[in-house]
């Protein structure tokens, strides 16, 4: 399994061409294998908390656009597996060892990739310095 970070994931949905050839791959690849594609439920939050705030307009315009229907439709375009939030996932995120910074989402996703033991597709500067998370940048 991979794991795709939210900017990742989200880029991926809106078929924006801001990924490196490398994390494109790795997408590709993982297809290729029939490996999992996974997504954290935190993700979904973080995105839907940006279209709360404004910070992100994922309205297409139509008259029955929401939110529920872009996510069914994301998730079904990108063929990603939505990881659910775990106790072991939640503990992780607050007992990430060393030194990484306090952003609720970034501990939570990289506590997934964690517990999962998998890579993660990001391209968060944060994420990629912490050594305790291996990552595809």
């Amino acid at each position: 399994m991979i794991l795709l970070d939210t900017q990742i994931w989200l880029w991926l949905a809106l078929g924006m061409n801001r990924m490196r050839p490398v994390q494109i791959s790795a997408i590709t690849e993982a297809r290729n294998r029939r490996d999992t594609i996974g997504v954290s439920i935190i993700s979904c939050w973080e995105i839907a908390k940006a279209v709360e705030l404004g910070r992100v307009d994922l309205n297409d315009g139509s008259p029955d656009w929401n939110l529920a229907k872009w996510f069914d439709d994301a998730i079904a375009n990108t063929e990603v597996e939505i990881l659910d939030l775990t106790l072991d996932i939640a503990i992780q995120a607050t007992t990430l060892p060393g030194n990484f910074h306090k952003d609720p989402f970034d501990q939570m996703i990289v506590a997934t990739a964690i517990i999962n033991n998998c890579l993660l597709v990001t391209s968060d500067r944060l994420i990629r310095a912490y050594p305790e998370v291996t990552t595809i940048y």
